[in-house]
């Protein structure tokens, strides 16, 4: 025990500034035992004999904080997916829509075109037969009689 120094290091909370007991941190028992757990940042057990365990939870940390920051990216790239693909989504409900649109139209108009056709067509029969009618003689009209 002697020449090496005990404290928990950390930032802010109370107590952070206290001498340890070699019995807390373990390092006397042939490893170190963290105090508050891998997500507490503000207090770390530490002494001149284990260093190398205050920078493997640090080491710890800093892969949590590396997983959680994949994580968010992960959850972002799936987001920006989800839009994209609602999106394209979108985009295609609406071209087929206006495709279904536009044929509606051509085939309404091609249908009054149809109407109007068949009409002239009868307009021209009713002028030939009234033609007809008056181009016959009034003499053939009596004698048929």
């Amino acid at each position: 025990e002697a020449g090496s120094t005990w404290a928990v290091v950390g930032g802010g909370g109370k107590g952070s500034a206290r001498a340890a007991a070699p019995s807390q941190c373990g390092a006397r028992r042939g490893g170190h035992v963290s105090l508050f757990g891998a997500f507490v940042r503000a207090r770390v057990c530490w002494c001149s004999e284990c260093g190398q365990a205050a920078r493997t939870e640090q080491s710890h940390e800093a892969e949590v904080l590396k997983q959680l920051a994949e994580k968010r990216e992960h959850e972002k790239e799936v987001l920006q997916k989800a839009i994209e693909e609602n999106n394209n989504f979108s985009k295609m409900a609406e071209e087929k829509l206006t495709h279904k649109m536009e044929a509606n139209k051509e085939n309404r108009e091609a249908q009054m075109a149809a109407k109007l056709e068949r009409l002239r067509e009868k307009d021209k029969h009713i002028e030939e037969v009234r033609k007809n009618k008056e181009s016959k003689d009034p003499a053939d009209e009596t004698e048929a009689d």
